[in-house]
């Protein structure tokens, strides 16, 4: 499956983009799929892939025998490379075809997981691009984007049946407003916790600069009273609690005004 236009705009920031290695977890699931274990939704970091299928295994990539795990290690130990600051192990492949590989190192919930992307040609696989990713929820072939509750939502609570929310950043449109090309959000109720899924209609085909433009907040309708249900935002995998965002985003703001 590939979304080439749309994706491309989505991860042009992050390709060949030196970034820091970071911690990362023993080989073996990543905390996300013990926490989201029923999660029904795609994802795309370079590709689409399944998550819980590509986060379920160990994280040993490096360490395989496949041409693109040996295209990987060949990456990882080249010294003119080595101010990419790529971690040297746990990687897991994500998803390959017969152009592409994408691998990935890092719990999916660190600030700084890391991701690269070969790309095979007549010589063989070769880096096309790395950096920080956050896993966008893809759903009937349409990319979701991440939101935020507004600065002056007040706490959700038991009786909280609409919300006010601000639209995160999404591919380059040439200043077009995100608000006009929002879907109805989709909620999926999992256990206790209600995700809410914003997904954006595509832009037609073409090329977009990057012009920057700040839409108003959206009012969204809950279904029903939010009762003891946790707000996730299902715009990423693994969903963002909501309620901590707004929390550390107000303690932020506080800050900076003294």
């Amino acid at each position: 499956m590939r979304f080439s236009l749309y994706l491309a705009a989505l991860v042009a920031a992050t390709m060949i983009a030196a970034t820091p290695a970071t911690a990362t977890p023993p080989p073996g699931s990543d905390p996300a799929i013990e926490e989201w274990p029923d999660w029904p939704f795609q994802a795309s970091c370079y590709s689409v892939f399944d998550p819980l299928a590509a986060f379920s295994g160990p994280a040993e990539a490096e360490l395989g025998s496949l041409p693109s795990d040996v295209a990987l290690r060949d990456v990882l130990g080249n010294p003119e490379l080595a101010w990419l600051g790529l971690p040297q192990d746990h990687w897991r492949l994500v998803s390959e075809d017969e152009a592409e590989a994408v691998f990935e190192s890092g719990a999916l919930s660190s600030p700084f997981p890391q991701w690269v992307l070969l790309q095979r040609n007549g010589d063989g696989w070769k880096l096309a691009g790395n950096g920080n990713c956050t896993p966008t929820t893809v759903l009937h072939e349409l990319f979701a984007v991440s939101w935020t509750l507004t600065a002056d939502q007040p706490p959700l609570g038991k009786n909280t049946k609409r919300i006010r929310v601000d639209l995160g950043p999404g591919p380059c449109a040439s200043g077009m407003s995100q608000n006009a090309r929002a879907r109805k959000p989709a909620f999926r109720q999992l256990g206790r916790r209600l995700v809410m899924t914003i997904l954006l209609t595509p832009l037609p085909p073409g090329f977009y600069t990057c012009q920057g433009i700040i839409d108003p907040p959206l009012s969204v309708k809950l279904p029903g009273r939010l009762g003891e249900r946790r707000l996730f935002d299902g715009g990423t995998f693994p969903p963002g609690d909501v309620m901590r965002k707004w929390r550390e985003r107000a303690a932020w703001e506080r800050a900076a005004r003294r």
